[in-house]
Formats: structure tokens, sequence, C-alpha cells
């Protein structure tokens, strides 16, 4: 037994290192010692692009044939050189067994420039091995401020191109006036109605499926107690939201006497009303309604069915919004606004338009006692009452786009630097810049804000036009990041991108090309509606066509708006002078230390493709793939002459409902509550015309 322990120590210790070929077992110093030099890093990375670090580490491993045993490193030497061939730094031999963690220790490095380098390794028998590798240095070998980007701007789209998808934001606030006629009483905003998991049995906890215009929530107005002497209120109805709905409020939220009064309750009053993952709070003409506490930390009146907060499945959406009013009632809204639930809390969606007979998002719609006009939306429910809803969603991702011309002379090598607020992928004459996803990766962005350095030059086309172009989409600096809506848009609530092209060609000159609001061009009409991290993707195909080659110089971009600067500020990110909140989170956003640097580390890749180990039709048309472990990945799927606009729902989780007394007909479904507020669902809207 003791000697075969010690067998089992010495294949243990063999299997973490591998490349070295340590044997623990007396006697096993092999004859022979061939080994060669592997895995040259340099801060633990192969041949880096764009290293902003001084005193660089270098690392190497030794590898023995299958027959080596015991082999050893007794010594090293490395040696790096200039572009031109010129040693900046020769350690000599140094008798040590050291391979990992070697700092630089050379004449100082310079921004923007490569280096080859060379280890030699003696192994125990004196034996020697080469190999040469290289690096690149980045634009900020200081590793303070931003570095050398050539008066590069950050750049992006204006206030009125932030995007809204309805169906998807569970976090908002909404802003409106009422005004209630003289002899009416009610009066009603509708936000959260038809939302597509409510409609459709197979999305939802309870398994109703409501018809149009018959799921939502519905915020009254109501004066009819004030000419009494009494106070007015917001009584909150619920329909469709589960089985125990009914057609009397959930509740009704008091409004102070001093704010409405008899004389002053047929004038127009302004409402406000927050949602964080369902739990609402109420302000009347710029006073906060006192409401109790739903837990520990939040005081407020829960709507959602399922639970209060972004422990549970989310609801409501913004999904459509409305109005309505009773048989007999007349009142107006105006000034209705979507907003941000965080600061700087701007404005997602704006109606109506003060002039003419303006209709918005209601254009399409044909309801008697219903109208837009001069900035107002009327409503007068004369025999059967009014009720009207829409979708306020616009806009998608942001895409943005340059040209610019490549000199007709032999280049000698190009590269890109490039980072976003928010995450992004770059283009280069049609063709995608790397292989990598999420960059530029998570970080505290008001500190450290990374860059990538790519290799470009086999994507220019010497003596012609050329074009470059990003798509750019939430990631961590925008949208859901947590199960706190407080933390949602915790950097800044919308992207924004910074890059700097560096073309040199053999002769030694350079052509500089930079992201500026002058030569590079917006569109918020892209395929991508949204791009979410906690919500999913819904990507709309047939907005292809019209983007076909739009990062190709032949692209016609006149439909597109130049692009905007967007700076890091109190109207696009939040900076205020709040130090934490409740619950312990760093609130203030202080860029007085920010430092643009190079990345370090590995970006997020394609690793392996998965292909589902079973397949379940769980219910008519309801199927549901098991991969067999979790992951986190991109979907690959195929549909065959699928009709133009018809949508494909894929949602996520991480186990199914067990056969369960408990869980009833839900049994064999998929289960989304540990995955709590977020919604993980993707959406393709099909192009039609053949495969997709």
């Amino acid at each position: 037994m003791k000697n075969k322990f010690k067998r089992c120590i010495c294949i243990m210790f063999m299997s973490v290192y591998t490349y070295m070929a340590v044997g623990l077992c007396a006697g096993e110093i092999a004859d022979a010692a061939d080994f060669s030099l592997n895995n040259l890093e340099v801060e633990h990375m192969v041949q880096p692009l764009g290293l902003d670090i001084k005193e660089p580490q270098f690392s190497w491993m030794m590898q023995g044939d299958k027959t080596a045993r015991g082999i050893s490193q007794s010594a090293y030497q490395i040696v790096v050189k200039d572009r031109h061939g010129t040693i900046i730094w020769n350690t000599g031999k140094v008798a040590n067994a050291d391979s990992i963690g070697i700092k630089y220790g050379g004449i100082p490095l310079t921004p923007e420039s490569r280096y080859n380098w060379t280890v030699k390794v003696w192994n125990q028998k004196n034996e020697v091995q080469e190999k040469s590798s290289w690096f690149e240095t980045g634009l900020n070998l200081e590793r303070s401020g931003s570095g050398n980007w050539d008066n590069a701007t950050w750049i992006g789209g204006k206030d009125e191109d932030l995007p809204l998808y309805s169906q998807s934001l569970s976090v908002f606030r909404v802003k409106y006036a009422v005004q209630i006629s003289a002899g009416s009483q009610k009066a009603s905003f509708i936000l959260g109605a038809n939302d597509s998991r409510l409609m459709d049995k197979n999305k939802n906890l309870y398994n109703l499926q409501n018809e149009t215009d018959k799921s939502y929530i519905k915020l009254e107005f109501d004066i009819s107690r004030v000419n009494a002497g009494g106070e007015a209120c917001i009584n909150i109805y619920r329909q469709g939201y589960s089985k125990t709905d009914t057609l009397t409020p959930l509740t009704s939220i008091v409004i102070p006497h001093g704010l409405i009064r008899a004389e002053n309750q047929n004038a127009k009053h302004n409402v406000e009303v927050s949602s964080n993952f369902g739990i609402f709070n109420f302000w009347v003409d710029g006073t906060q309604i006192e409401l109790p506490r739903v837990n520990f930390w939040t005081t407020g009146y829960n709507v959602n069915p399922v639970g209060p907060g972004g422990d549970y499945i989310s609801f409501p959406m913004v999904a459509d919004i409305g109005f309505s009013v009773n048989k007999g009632e007349q009142a107006n809204f105006s000034n209705l606004q979507i907003l941000n639930y965080r600061a700087p809390q701007n404005a997602l969606f704006t109606e109506p338009e003060t002039t003419g007979d303006y209709k918005g998002i209601f254009s399409h719609k044909s309801v008697n006692g219903f109208s837009v006009q001069d900035g107002v939306y009327r409503l007068t429910g004369s025999a059967n009452g009014v009720f009207v809803t829409a979708d306020p969603s616009h806009g998608s991702m942001p895409l943005l786009r340059s040209t610019f011309a490549v000199k007709n002379k032999e280049i000698a090598s190009a590269r890109l630097y490039a980072t976003a607020r928010g995450i992004y992928e770059f283009y280069l004459n049609g063709k995608r810049v790397g292989n990598d996803y999420f960059s530029p990766g998570l970080t505290q962005y008001n500190i450290t804000q990374l860059y990538q350095t790519y290799d470009v030059t086999n994507f220019l086309q010497g003596g012609k036009e050329n074009a470059i172009g990003a798509q750019l989409a939430e990631g961590w600096w925008s949208g859901a990041i947590t199960f706190q809506g407080e933390n949602w848009n915790y950097f800044g609530d919308r992207q924004s991108l910074l890059a700097k092209l560096v073309i040199t060609y053999r002769d030694g000159t350079k052509d500089v090309i930079t992201t500026n609001p002058k030569t590079w061009k917006f569109y918020g009409q892209s395929p991508v509606v949204l791009g979410s991290l906690f919500q999913g993707e819904v990507y709309d195909a047939r907005k292809e066509k019209e983007l076909a080659g739009w990062s190709t110089a032949a692209y016609s971009d006149d439909k597109w708006q130049q692009a905007s600067i967007v700076p890091v500020d109190a109207h696009t990110a939040f900076i205020g002078p709040w130090a934490h909140c409740m619950t312990g989170t760093v609130m203030e956003h202080n860029y007085d230390n920010f430092t643009l640097t190079g990345q370090m580390g590995s970006s997020v890749t394609n690793v392996l493709t998965l292909s589902a180990k079973g397949v379940n039709e769980i219910r008519p048309g309801v199927f549901i793939y098991d991969m067999g472990q979790n992951m986190a990945g991109v979907p690959s799927i195929a549909v065959k002459n699928g009709n133009a606009g018809t949508k494909i729902v894929l949602r996520y989780a991480e186990m199914i409902y067990p056969d369960n007394e408990k869980y009833g007909e839900n049994k064999g479904m998929i289960m989304l509550e540990n995955i709590r507020g977020a919604l993980a669902e993707d959406t393709y809207i099909l192009k039609g015309g053949g495969n997709t």
C-alpha cells in the first residue's frame, strides 16, 4: 500500500505540471534530456498586442519528448530587441530555475512598438534550447489618464436616439399630466398591457393566454370624493396577470388633501410613477406619496403577482401603454414620457408633439372618443367609454461607420485600438475584426477602462476608399447588470465608441483615423433591436436588407446622421454625490482618476460548440432542448421557409419543473424563478424568403 500511494502522488503531480514532467519517484532521472520550449508568454499572454506595462513579465515552459523524465531548468537567458534589431535588454546567463514572472529590466519601452524576444534555457545536463516570440506595446505605457489617442472622441447618438424595447424594460419611470374635465371624476393611464408572456400560456406560471388589451396595469386618477371633503387617490387595477385578478382595485394610493382640493381638482396635475421590478412609487405635482415598506430596504406598493423586487420573475414590463375613461367621463392627458429609472433619468419616449393633429404611436388606432391634437390626448367616453393602447418601442442598438482613403503604397502594418462604453464588435471593409465577444469587458469603468488592439493589416485595401464600422450594445455599462433595479444603467444610459486606426506604410509614413463627430455617422435602426446581458437579444432580420454591406465603402449612408460626442457627465451617466445606497453599493462615479489601458488577459471567445443532448416536445409546439450542462453561449438555429415577421422565441433556464404535485400543469416546463428578475429571452424575427 505504501508504494502504491507513492505512485499515485507521482501521477497526480505530473497531471498538473504536464509540461515540466517532473518525476517524484527515486531512480527516474532520464538518460536522455531532449526538450523544447513552448508557451512563451508576456504578462501571461501569447504575443500580446497593446501591452501597457513598463516592466512586463516573461514566462515559458519546458516540454520533453514522450520518453523523457526528470527534465529541469538550470539556467536561462532573455534577449529583447527593438524593431531595428538593437538589443535593449540582455539578462546574460542566469543560473536560476525560475520560468514565470521574470520582470523586464532593460531600456524603457516606447508606446506603439513591437519588440522581439528570445529565451535560451539550459537543462540539468547543460544542454540548451532557444525560442523566439514578440510583443507590442500600446498607447498608454504610463498607465495613467488616457494615453495617446490623437484626439479621438467618444461618439454615439443623441438624447433622442436612446432606444426603447418596451417588452423587456422592467425598471422605469413614467410621467404624464392628467386633467379631468368638469363633471367627470376618473381617468386612467395604462401600462404593462399586452405583455407577450401573458398572451401565451406557455410563457407564464399561471398558464394565462390573454387576448389583446385583456392584460394591463391601470392607474386610475380618482377625484370622486373631493367635493365631499375627501381625498383624491390613485386606484391600481391589475388585469390578466394572475388567476386571482378581479375588476376591483388592488389598492388605493391616497393623495394628501393639500395637493388636490375642490378648487383645483379640474386643473392639470402632474403624475410620476416609478417601477422597480414591480414595486411602484408615486409623485403628484412633485410631491412623493408616502407608502409603507415592501421589505427592509424598499418602500412602495408591489403589483407583481409573483413577488416583490428583483428576486422574482419580473412583472410588469412597460409593454404597451395607453389611456382609458369610463362611460360618460372626459379627460385630457399630456406631457407623456417614459424615462430611465436611474439618474440621469433621460427620456426614452416622449409624446405627443405639440403641433397639428399628431397621433404618434396611436396613428394606426381608430377609437371613438380618442384623439390627439396640439400636444394633448383627448378622451371622451360617451356610450361605451374609451380604452386605447399602443407600443412605444422605437430604435435599436447603435451602429457607427466612417470611410477613409488608404494611400496606394505598400502597407507595413495597421493597428486598430478600440474600446466602448457598452460592448462592441468592429468591422473593416465588410469583415469582422477579431473573434472575441463582450469587449472591452467588465471593469470599474470610472477607474479603469480597457481597450483592445487588433492587427488589421490584411483588412485594408491600398489605393482605395476603405470603410470602418462598429456595432454597440449595452454590456455592463447600461441596462441590467444585477438583480437590484437601482443598478439599472449603473454607469450610463447610452453606449459610445472610442477608436484609433494607425496605418504605417513601408516608407515610414503614417495615416491615423480616429472616432469623431465630423467624419463618422450614426444609425439607430440596426437589426439588433435589443442587446442585453440579462434581458436577452431581439433581432429583426427584416432590417438586414437595408443594411447590406453597411461596413463597406460602396454602401450609401445617406439615411444615417452625423455621430455625436457622448461625454461622461450628468447628462449621460450617473456621477452624482451619493456615497452609498442602503445595501452598501458604491454609487459615486467620479472620473477624476480615470485610466484607459490595454487589455490584460484573454478575451471571451468561442471555446466549444455543443449540440442538445435531448429534445422534448413538452407541449404542442413547445420544445425543450437539454444542453447537458450550464453554460454561457449563443444559440445557433436554422429555420426553413419561414414567413417574414414570424417571431422565434428562445427562453433559457437552468432546470425544469419536477414531477411534483406542487407544480401542477407546469411539470416539465422550464423553471425561471431561480434566475430571478432576468428575462433571459431571445427573439428572432424572420425576414422570410427562404432559409434563415
